[in-house]
């Protein structure tokens, strides 16, 4: 996968679940919990990166992940499937 790619998808996706709530520019280094997901918009996501990039995640591995680039890493070394 496309490492640019994914971070621009990513930003893209957060951006979308946020809807009028999401800040102008999402950043690498912007905590997630600065986003303030709820439990339902976190199911939400998880089910889009799954889509979206062919992979399983688990909730809790979303949870963890406390920065965007955590979130991109995980996407990144995530098992994908074809």
């Amino acid at each position: 996968m496309n490492p640019s790619y994914v971070e621009k998808r990513v930003k893209e996706i957060l951006t979308q679940e946020m809807g009028d709530a999401a800040p102008k520019e999402i950043n690498n280094r912007m905590l997630l919990s600065y986003l303030d997901f709820d439990e339902l918009s976190v199911t939400e996501l998880v089910m889009q990166f799954e889509e979206e990039f062919a992979m399983e995640m688990e909730e809790e591995e979303f949870n963890k992940c406390v920065i965007v680039q955590d979130l991109i890493d995980l996407i990144m070394g995530g098992p994908h499937h074809g």
